[in-house]
């Protein structure tokens, strides 16, 4: 199996006891992937306690960043110990056929586990099979032999409409499991479009796509027609919470918990403490919190 330097060193022969155990509980800093593989070498590791809760870790790997790994080449053993795992998750069964390491073998492994009709579906998938043409063949729809191209006459090449209209029209003839699964591993123009579903259960899926970005977030939580259950699952994301627009979004927008604006007014500058502390758009209570952060932070 290849591994990155990084993870040699955190779980190879010279690794001592206490860093493969630090690094089986997820406390060495390594990208999604890393981590991934690091846990699954572990995972077989001598050490009782160290195999135990390496075990406990790849199993229960944080869905989000899961689908971050698998964004990245991951090693084909790995990839099927996660079908298996995953097996009834067609968002993940689909991110480990897609992912650029699968072989054959991984093929097979998710052929055999997925729930019925989920490969029928991917075929319908031109998209996704053309970016793959080892899947395509696997599934049955082998590209045509090179000899037989050079025999006919190239037609002029249709290019596929990718304009939002058009995505908005292909959304609109998708079930609900099509849409969620299109929103956690879709493109900015299907998010945008998949955010504003009226289903819960697709919009949400929509924060949960390893590719969404922190400017996509930054508009979402600046609109005053995001919802609050929206607005609630962005507050929960740690790493979102870093940037310092969406805080300030979060604290000023109405449609924002009471409670989560005014958690999170303490860390506003005091010039945008000023601002919503004079503000007549935003609800009173918050004004009144504004002005009482203001003045804990003038004491100090």
């Amino acid at each position: 199996m290849k591994v990155s330097k990084r993870v040699y060193a955190l779980v190879g022969p010279q690794a001592t006891r206490e860093v493969r155990l630090r690094t089986a509980g997820g406390l060495e800093e390594l990208s999604p992937a890393e981590r991934l593989t690091s846990l699954f070498i572990l995972s077989y590791d001598k050490d009782e306690e160290i195999k135990r809760t390496a075990r406990e870790n790849f199993v229960g790997f944080p869905r989000r960043e899961l689908l971050k790994a698998l964004m990245e080449p991951v090693e084909p053993v790995i990839l099927k110990k996660l079908t298996h795992i995953h097996s009834k998750e067609e968002a993940i069964l689909k991110l480990i056929l897609m992912n650029p390491s699968a072989t054959e073998e991984v093929f097979r492994e998710v052929a055999g586990v997925a729930p019925e009709g989920f490969l029928e579906e991917l075929k319908k998938e031109k998209g996704l099979m053309e970016q793959n043409p080892r899947l395509k063949e696997f599934l049955g729809e082998s590209p045509p032999e090179k000899e037989n191209i050079k025999r006919v006459t190239p037609e002029p090449e249709k290019r596929e409409d990718t304009s939002a209209d058009s995505i908005q029209q292909q959304i609109s003839r998708m079930t609900v499991a099509e849409k969620i699964k299109l929103a956690l591993t879709g493109g900015k123009e299907a998010r945008e479009v998949l955010i504003k579903d009226s289903n819960k259960m697709v919009s949400m899926s929509v924060l949960k796509n390893p590719r969404i970005t922190e400017d996509e977030v930054i508009k979402l939580t600046a609109s005053k027609s995001t919802s609050d259950e929206l607005l609630r699952e962005v507050a929960r994301n740690r790493e979102w919470l870093k940037n310092y627009r969406i805080k300030y979004n979060l604290v000023t927008n109405p449609k924002t918990p009471l409670h989560i604006s005014i958690r999170l007014m303490s860390h506003l500058f005091e010039k945008d403490l000023q601002q919503i502390a004079r503000s007549k758009n935003i609800p009173s209570a918050l004004a009144v919190a504004a002005r009482k952060v203001l003045e804990g932070k003038q004491r100090h």
